[in-house]
């Protein structure tokens, strides 16, 4: 597993944030289908867990995004649980995919700003 940390966009409970998600990634694999059965293997996909969440409202005009909303126990669990599906799990997959590419020639993983 690799560390990153990827910047995103999202909607949370009806309103636009700003999210440096730090997660774990595994970019997973293409299967082996030639060669001798032994050595043959189904591919498998690339894998993230979500380890932290920091928050920004996504305000207009805004140039700094300051300090991190405060959230408590629940509600980050809350988000985590909405990160791991769907369209915001695919982001941030491809997000990770991105980084890691990138990484493999930079002197470690990168921070990322994605737009929605």
């Amino acid at each position: 597993m690799n560390r990153l940390t990827v910047r995103t966009g999202l909607d949370f409970l009806g309103r636009d944030f700003i999210a440096d998600v730090e997660l774990d990634f595994s970019p997973g694999y293409e299967a082996q289908t030639y060669g001798p059965p032994e050595n043959c293997y189904p591919a498998e996909g690339a894998e993230i867990d979500i380890l932290d969440v920091q928050l920004w409202p996504d305000l207009p005009g805004q140039k700094e995004l300051g300090t991190p909303l405060e959230l408590p126990a629940w509600l980050q669990t809350c988000l985590r649980e909405q990160l791991q599906e769907g369209d915001d799990y695919e982001r941030l997959i491809n997000l990770a995919s991105e980084n890691y590419a990138d990484s493999m020639w930079d002197e470690g993983p990168r921070r990322s700003r994605y737009g929605r």
